[in-house]
């Protein structure tokens, strides 16, 4: 058991230099929910390997974690759990300025 704990982990270190070794990406930090217009931390949400960290860098068309490797397409907004995918034009726009946030309509029970 112990040697295949060792292999994973010398998988995964090998991963996350290979990932730290390539041309340098800035981390994605923040990002607006198209909803209900929060911003919050875009952060790796670790899957096991690590504790949630905001080592998320763009590569291609989604979010890849510097830490363990792993591609991050979706998350969820904190505040009203919508799922966002992580498209171009969001990691493009992380901090929503070209977004359009859409308003709740607010029903009265009179």
């Amino acid at each position: 058991m112990d040697v295949f704990r060792h292999l994973v982990r010398s998988l995964f270190t090998d991963q996350s230099q290979h990932l730290s070794s390539q041309s340098p990406q800035s981390v994605l930090s923040l990002l607006t929910c198209p909803l209900c217009g929060q911003t919050q931390q875009l952060r790796c949400p670790g899957l096991g390997r690590h504790f949630p960290a905001s080592t998320l860098v763009r590569n291609g068309d989604s979010a890849q974690c510097l830490q363990c490797g792993v591609h991050v397409t979706q998350v969820s907004c904190s505040v009203c759990n919508q799922g966002i995918y992580l498209t171009p034009e969001i990691l493009d726009d992380p901090l929503g300025s070209k977004q359009i946030v859409f308003e709740h309509d607010t029903v009265n029970a009179n």
